[in-house]
């Protein structure tokens, strides 16, 4: 990161590029989750499980480097919230996926 920090450019784009994200997220788990109610079919649980991990993971640069911008900003309030959220997003999605396993598993 530059040493130069535009907040009033940088911070609001990052914010939208994660709330776009946070959204793909959510529509997938979902998707997922509607999807493991089902019980139908395990090969489209698993590879919903795979989107669910990309989109998851797509999701995190824009968290990881809107921390670093915080950071670097000294708004350290603003950063632990933003990896705290990450956290919590992470750990819906692990919860959503141990349920799909056992559902797999008595498929």
């Amino acid at each position: 990161m530059s040493e130069e920090v535009n907040e009033d450019e940088i911070i609001p784009e990052l914010k939208r590029g994660k709330r776009g994200k946070e959204t793909a997220v959510t529509k997938t788990r979902h998707t997922f989750e509607r999807l493991n109610a089902s019980c139908e079919d395990s090969e489209s649980i698993e590879n919903e499980m795979k989107s669910l991990w990309k989109v998851l993971d797509a999701c995190f640069p824009f968290m990881e480097e809107l921390q670093g911008v915080y950071s670097h900003l000294g708004y350290n309030k603003n950063k632990n919230s933003v990896a705290e959220e990450a956290e919590g997003l992470e750990m819906e999605v692990n919860n959503v996926i141990k349920k799909a396993e056992r559902v797999i598993k008595d498929i």
